[in-house]
């Protein structure tokens, strides 16, 4: 397999992502009976389900204990919990929760990601300005489409922020649904509101899951 490699907790969520995308275009190729009947698709589905596999219980890469010393690095990525916030293009309201949780949780107990279920180019510009108000730099911040295989991934909680039935369900994932006006094209009080409304959540579920750094 591959030998020991540096991995930080956000690579690691991005990379659990990115096999998603994967994972979700090879169920859409499989519907098309052409391309299902391919020797060299069906060749191919196996070792995509094993990476997925392999990345998700942190083995393939050595993820489990080998990882980088900055602030978004822990020791063990395969026990720390993982929390997805999920809207509909991944570039507002799902983008602040995840930053205010990354700041906010002790990175040896929880990590958040963004991700949407139809992602948008890039983070909303309104987004960006009002969370640079708050000490967030979301610039160059991706939106990620959310994977129908999010089974295959260590997820603790799916939260949800307007998805509906667009959010995938899977069987056993706890999962909250928190009703949140979309910042897009909101001037810049009502995107302001929006952000501390999902800063005051962010918080909450932060201190009721022990997730909260240290105290100083």
């Amino acid at each position: 397999m591959f030998g020991p490699m540096s991995f930080t907790t956000t690579m690691f969520d991005e990379l659990i992502l990115e096999l998603g995308e994967l994972a979700t275009l090879r169920d859409e190729a499989l519907r098309h009976p052409e391309i299902a009947a391919s020797p060299a698709l069906k060749e191919a589905v196996p070792s995509l389900a094993e990476a997925v596999t392999a990345i998700a219980t942190g083995v393939g890469f050595g993820v489990a204990g080998i990882l980088d010393s900055d602030e978004n690095a822990v020791q063990g990525a395969a026990t720390v919990d993982r929390v997805i916030f999920a809207c509909v293009h991944s570039a507002g309201r799902s983008q602040m929760a995840a930053a205010f949780f990354n700041r906010l949780a002790d990175p040896e107990k929880a990590r958040a990601v963004s991700a949407g279920t139809e992602p948008a180019d890039r983070v909303h510009p309104e987004v960006v300005e009002a969370m640079r108000e708050a000490g967030y730099d979301l610039s160059g911040a991706r939106p990620s489409l959310l994977p129908r295989g999010l089974a295959a991934a260590p997820t603790s909680l799916l939260v949800t922020m307007g998805c509906g039935e667009a959010c995938p369900y899977v069987p056993g994932l706890r999962r909250e649904d928190w009703a949140l006006d979309d910042p897009k094209g909101r001037d810049k009080d009502e995107v302001r509101r929006i952000r501390d409304e999902i800063r005051a959540r962010v918080e909450r579920l932060v201190a009721a899951n022990g997730w909260a750094r240290p105290s100083s």
